[in-house]
């Protein structure tokens, strides 16, 4: 990622005083698996069956290989 890009969100961040740090957290743990996966179940039973499976398949297919590919990289977060 460009520095620059960076350096403008955490300018962003300070200026703000921390008034959107509740937001956005809240906003990353909507990408946690249990609400991901209680959003597909409703769009499977509520919606559409077809596409509720399919997007089954394609979270857990992306797990699977997101998952393979930190193990065969082997690239450790600094």
């Amino acid at each position: 990622m460009d520095i620059k890009y960076l350096l403008l969100l955490q300018d962003l961040r300070e200026k703000t005083n921390g008034v959107m740090d509740g937001v956005f957290g809240f906003i990353t743990k909507l990408g946690e698996s249990t609400y991901v996966l209680l959003l597909l179940a409703l769009l499977y039973w509520c919606v559409e069956k077809r596409e509720g499976i399919l997007l089954m398949l394609g979270f857990f297919g992306n797990r699977l290989l997101n998952g393979f590919a930190k193990i065969t990289a082997c690239v450790y977060r600094p």
